[in-house]
């Protein structure tokens, strides 16, 4: 029976094919033209963004801020290289018509953007700060009052 099951599960693991057709393409060499054309096997499709803000940070890194992600919630994400950016050279009015007149270029007239991380209000959570170092007394005394009073209270039964 488990020989069977294995066979069954061998097989069906052989001859499923779940590839998103840029993956197809990409695995087999194939050129961005081709994408339009080849077929998805078993690819989820995602749903679109809904981007607010684009920022220019280098001559080939964007960050898109956006209230919707597809799923409801705000994203900030970083894209460096972005396909079609490179295509248009980050022109500012091909990028405002691939993403609509409503989304907010910030940086994209200028060479390079003077965006600094420190003045933007977009990474103001962002902590530059590690772990505190306050926080490791406790712990250690924590750890040798148990190392130093344990055995004690063993020895005393």
């Amino acid at each position: 029976m488990k020989r069977i099951l294995a066979t069954l599960l061998l097989f069906g693991a052989t001859t499923t094919l779940a590839q998103t057709s840029v993956i197809a393409v990409k695995s087999h060499h194939g050129d961005l033209i081709q994408i339009p054309e080849s077929t998805d096997h078993f690819g989820e499709m995602a749903p679109m963004p809904v981007y607010d803000t684009i920022i220019k940070l280098t001559n080939n890194c964007v960050i898109q801020i956006g209230e919707n992600n597809g799923y409801g919630m705000n994203f900030r994400d970083t894209v460096c290289g972005h396909w079609y950016y490179e295509k248009v050279k980050y022109d500012v009015d091909k990028v405002q018509e691939y993403h609509g007149k409503d989304v907010i270029l910030v940086g994209f007239n200028n060479e390079e953007s003077n965006i600094k991380i420190e003045d933007n209000p977009f990474f103001k959570r962002i902590k530059k700060g590690g772990f505190p170092v306050w926080i490791l007394i406790p712990i250690i005394l924590a750890g040798l009052s148990i190392y130093i009073f344990k055995p004690k209270l063993h020895w005393k039964k």
